[in-house]
């Protein structure tokens, strides 16, 4: 089992370049670029730690366009402590959104890809993803459903399946949860879960989490 308490610190630096929209929180039918600096204290992904305990820097990049298309870049610092010293993931991200009886649900393509320099197995995979969210006022919840017919390093087909909600506590603090499970061809069944506390101010956001997992170290 493994177990951590992560610090992240976000800052949102919204550029909206299309027809002068606010850029504040959920606008409607907002548009623009909208890049993010983060950084957090231990990088983990789908339950599997991915900076071997360092911290690392993300940056991402999305763009929204009209009728609810959108795209985007993500990027990583990544430690796996392996022979070709892999430490640069980046995501590409399409998708759309609708909304369907008070429901915003996210159809989305992405494909997640690593520096690693092992020209037999690789570490790059494609995922697609079905997001279901419920926003009730102070409170909100959601799901996700991401499938890959080929996971990481030869993991095979891959499902990982996970529910999250939200409660604003006050303007500025809110709590956050969520937990998942994840069905992997050749690796281990995993369930990995995680609760927090983000404050947000002026752009800036600092999210203290603990996350939580039934792997066991030798399981990456």
């Amino acid at each position: 089992m493994r177990v951590a308490v992560a610090v992240l610190l976000t800052a949102n630096l919204a550029a909206a370049v299309a027809s002068g929209q606010s850029t504040a929180p959920r606008p409607p039918e907002p548009r623009g670029l909208f890049p993010s600096f983060r950084i957090t204290s231990d990088y983990r992904f789908q339950g599997v730690r991915l900076s071997d305990r360092q911290p690392a820097v993300q940056l991402s990049l999305h763009w929204l366009l009209p009728e609810g298309i959108y795209a985007g870049v993500w990027m990583s610092r990544v430690d796996f402590d392996d022979p070709t010293d892999t430490w640069l993931e980046v995501d590409l991200y399409a998708g759309r959104r609708f909304r369907i009886r008070g429901n915003e649900v996210r159809l989305e393509a992405m494909y997640n890809s690593f520096n690693e320099g092992d020209v037999g197995r690789t570490y790059d995979f494609f995922q697609a993803k079905v997001l279901v969210d419920r926003n009730l006022g102070r409170i909100a919840f959601g799901t996700t459903t991401a499938l890959s017919p080929s996971g990481s390093y030869g993991a095979g087909v891959t499902l990982h399946t996970h529910a999250r909600a939200a409660m604003d506590v006050t303007s500025l603090v809110a709590v956050t949860g969520s937990a998942g499970v994840g069905f992997v061809e050749h690796r281990r069944n995993r369930a990995y879960w995680d609760v927090g506390v983000t404050t947000t101010l002026s752009g800036l956001s600092l999210d203290l989490r603990y996350t939580d997992t039934n792997l066991r170290p030798e399981s990456g």
